[in-house]
């Protein structure tokens, strides 16, 4: 799911904006602000979470 996430919010970004830095920063973002979510008592942390998302980044990058 967090893979996923990583990748359509990435998508959506570069897409939008043209500019991988923001596709990248985009994904790494909504890892991490899912993660914060987390704490606040709505779930668990889990770093690998927001690695995750993050290489969803990376895949888009790579492949489109």
């Amino acid at each position: 799911m967090h893979f996923a996430a990583g990748v359509v919010g990435s998508g959506v970004v570069k897409h939008e904006s043209g500019s991988r830095l923001a596709s990248c920063g985009a994904a790494a973002a909504l890892g991490v602000g899912k993660e914060i979510y987390d704490s606040m008592g709505h779930g668990n942390v889990d770093v690998m979470d927001a690695v995750a998302t993050t290489a969803g980044c990376l895949t888009w990058e790579i492949q489109f």
